[in-house]
């Protein structure tokens, strides 16, 4: 993480927008006296943001924490997209009749 003064943030703001968008890292902005703050882009943020919420719920979390496991221990089955295409298809066909 790039930290910056307020006086540097506030001559070059639009660069550090460029390179918080970019990098997808925070720039950190220290303030004299005052808590710092974190410049990130916004799809950095919603993805902070759902990753929160998912979260949240023991259950979403209990899922994704065996997921994990699972992708550490090699317990994975890999499809191509044209493959996960073909089983989306097949589902739906299958729900229409």
């Amino acid at each position: 993480m790039d930290a910056k003064t307020l006086a540097e943030a506030k001559a070059d703001l639009e660069k550090l927008m460029d390179e918080a968008v970019q990098s997808h890292e925070p720039v950190i902005i220290t303030r004299e006296g005052k808590p710092p703050v974190a410049l990130i882009s916004v799809d950095d943020l919603r993805g902070e943001l759902a990753t929160q919420f998912l979260l949240r719920s023991p259950a979403n979390r209990a899922r994704l924490e065996k997921s994990l496991r699972d992708i550490a221990a090699g317990r994975v089955i890999e499809k191509t997209m044209e493959e996960l295409e073909a089983l989306l298809d097949d589902t739906k066909s299958s729900a229409a009749e």
